[in-house]
């Protein structure tokens, strides 16, 4: 934690403190354990929620009827359930430091009465000032959290705009006609009983490819909804811009600095928390002392009075923060390991799905292609019949594959377009920690 910081939170607690001495000095005795109570309390504000008022209060939320990615990645920013419980943790997190305590105390029998304080705690050092510390570790912690979940957030997104893309490019494609009485023609003696069932095979699995289709479009809109936070009633319709998967296809080799990566940075941080909170179980092994006046009720005799405490047998907390640093550090090498390794792999991962796809779209453009040759021929001889059967099953086989491989690329696009920049999500931890602070 920055000085300036440390100061102003002791400064605020000390000044409550003063003044609670203050009166406490100057009122009677029966007033003291409630002017104690209620020193410096903040009050509790009931907020009870009923799941059907969660329902309604969703429903009422503004959202654009359509959004384009970018769009749709600053609406999730601000929606999102999960960026938005991670920002509040964060902003938790250093409010989550105890207090110190003034303590006072009156014999019933002497009359005599005190009031003392750890003058450690008063000014934010030893014990309370570790505590400081562990609280903005795990703020910075929270902060790097958050930072991930929006890059995988943005990751997300993408993937599922560049694989709504694909399929409404195969929704304007059109699938072989195939209206053709095939009895008459087995009738005739111009179709053989396979080819027949090929055909009515293949009539099948195009109907059934075009509900695939619809199926996962309609997921893919579940899944969008989801992420901004929105129901699914009220999910956007998408909008494509031209040439974005031609962008993320560009920046498939590119690379943001390694180090700046969010996976990276939340491993760091975890660290930094286990060596805040080793050092925090250090100093919990120091002495506490007590400082305060004395003096006699109803007299102008006054006194001093201190209080020493030692912790005794306290090397175990500090042994087990100890190991937990070491299982950081662990942590942290196996999140470099792997980072590297996912570069390694994912460029050859989206070279390989790209030409697969593209593989795909060229063989189910040529049984296309086969099947209208094949109608050519058969408004001349009775012959085409055969060929139209083989290359519709053809068509149909390549379809459902092209569908699959070309959901994989968008996947692969969208991790890589992540980590090359291309979606938005890796900011500069300063930049993306004061926006989740606001």
């Amino acid at each position: 934690m920055s000085g300036i910081a440390k100061a102003r939170l002791v400064a605020e607690q000390g000044t409550r403190a003063l003044a609670v001495a203050a009166r406490i000095a100057r009122a009677a005795p029966i007033s003291v354990p409630l002017a104690l109570l209620l020193a410096a309390c903040e009050s509790y504000d009931p907020a009870p929620v009923e799941l059907a008022e969660v329902g309604r209060e969703l429903a009422e939320i503004e959202v654009p009827e359509s959004l384009d990615l970018a769009e749709a990645l600053r609406f999730a920013e601000r929606r999102d359930p999960e960026l938005r419980r991670r920002a509040h943790e964060a902003r938790a997190a250093l409010d989550d430091v105890p207090g110190f305590d003034l303590m006072y105390s009156m014999g019933t029998r002497d009359g005599m009465a005190d009031l003392s304080v750890d003058p450690a705690e008063l000014f934010g050092l030893l014990q309370r000032g570790a505590a400081f510390e562990v609280a903005e570790a795990e703020r910075a912690l929270l902060v790097a959290e958050w930072i991930e979940a929006r890059w995988r957030l943005g990751t997300e997104i993408a993937a599922i705009y560049l694989a709504a893309e694909a399929l409404e490019e195969f929704s304007r494609s059109r699938a072989p006609s195939l209206d053709l009485d095939e009895r008459a023609f087995e009738q005739a003696g111009f179709a053989s009983p396979n080819a027949v069932a090929r055909l009515r095979a293949a009539r099948l699995a195009i109907a059934l490819e075009q509900r695939e289709v619809d199926a996962e479009r309609e997921r893919l809109r579940a899944r969008l909804a989801r992420r901004l936070g929105v129901p699914l009633a009220k999910a956007p319709a998408l909008r494509f811009d031209a040439g974005v998967r031609a962008t993320f296809r560009a920046s498939a080799p590119g690379v943001v600095a390694f180090e700046q990566r969010p996976d990276l940075l939340v491993a760091e941080a975890r660290y930094l928390r286990a060596e805040a909170a080793l050092s925090e179980a250090a100093v919990a092994q120091y002495p506490r002392l007590r400082l305060g006046p004395e003096w006699m009720i109803g007299s102008s005799s006054w006194g001093g009075f201190f209080q020493v405490s030692l912790p005794l047998d306290a090397g175990g907390p500090v042994r087990a923060a100890r190991a937990r640093r070491e299982a950081a550090r662990a942590e942290l090498d196996a999140t470099w390991l792997a980072a590297e390794e996912e570069l390694r792999v994912l460029e050859q991962d989206v070279m390989t799905a790209t030409a697969r796809a593209q593989q795909l779209d060229a063989a189910a453009d040529s049984a296309e292609l086969g099947v209208r040759s094949a109608r050519a021929q058969l408004e001349i001889s009775a012959d085409g019949f055969e060929m139209i059967a083989e290359r519709a099953a053809m068509w149909a086989r390549e379809a459902g594959e092209r569908r699959m491989a070309h959901l994989r690329e968008a996947e692969l696009l969208a991790r890589s377009g992540a980590r090359a920049g291309v979606v938005p999500g890796a900011t500069a931890a300063q930049a993306a920690a004061e926006q989740v602070m606001r």
